[in-house]
């Protein structure tokens, strides 16, 4: 009896050894398998936090781009007044962030009276645009009765704030009318011109290059009638254009 007690002893103890060693081997594997799921889920977190929030759109597809990056872009659309037939075709300027932002409207090809006490609501040139994002720079104008007047605006993007505004008018004596012809943008809001205009009570032409710094007055760096109306460039923080043929430059503030 003794040794059968002993023999089935045995026996129970080596099957519940084995259960034993089956279950750690089971828990071994299911840990395994829990440790080596961590560093995926970890990189499907990342990729998730990286994923953009809203949509990828900026403005509308059937406007006209004007000027567009990565991160913005400035279009314009078309419209007409209540009576199309009549009305003058007016171009609207829109500006947008890609993401779930509105679009911003910068101004309008149509006459204001408010632009003659307000830059900002003055008549754009949807030709003369510049973007840099978060910011954009426009000309607008007022047209005066033998005159006109000419500025620039930077706007934020974002939040529609204006940062800068500068007279853009050369000066080329009693009853000028003048146009910029060419316009560039830094991410800071510093922003640079070349414009260029003639007397009507004088024989009088000239062309200035000018720049502004956020919220800053105007600065000539260059005029003369040699200055090429669309030769502006901004790059690394420095503006270069030519004059007379020859390369000029100067640092953006």
């Amino acid at each position: 009896m003794m040794t059968h007690d002993s023999g089935s002893a045995r026996l129970i103890g080596h099957t519940a050894t084995t259960i034993v060693n089956v279950t750690r081997q089971r828990l071994r594997r299911t840990a395994l398998a829990a440790l080596c799921a961590l560093p995926l889920l970890a990189s499907s977190a990342d990729s998730q936090a990286t994923v953009p929030v809203g949509s990828p759109k900026c403005g509308s597809a059937a406007g006209t781009t004007l000027a567009a990056g990565r991160r913005a872009r400035l279009y314009s659309v078309s419209t007409r007044g209540p009576r199309a037939e009549s009305s003058p075709e007016s171009v609207r300027v829109l500006g947008c962030l890609y993401g779930p932002r509105p679009p911003l409207e910068l101004g309008a090809s149509s006459y204001t009276q408010a632009g003659s006490r307000d830059p900002t609501k003055g008549r754009i040139n949807p030709e003369v645009v510049a973007l840099a994002a978060p910011v954009a720079a426009y000309s607008t104008s007022f047209q005066g009765i033998d005159f006109n007047r000419n500025w620039v605006v930077v706007r934020d993007l974002r939040s529609g704030a204006v940062l800068t505004v500068a007279a853009a008018d050369p000066e080329v004596g009693v009853e000028p009318v003048s146009a910029l012809t060419d316009i560039a943008v830094a991410r800071s809001g510093a922003v640079a011109w070349i414009s260029n205009g003639r007397s009507l009570g004088g024989s009088r032409r000239g062309s200035e290059v000018g720049v502004a710094a956020p919220g800053g007055s105007a600065e000539v760096l260059d005029e003369g009638a040699g200055i090429d109306p669309e030769s502006l460039q901004l790059k690394d923080g420095s503006l270069t254009w030519t004059d007379e043929g020859a390369p000029r430059s100067a640092p953006i503030p």
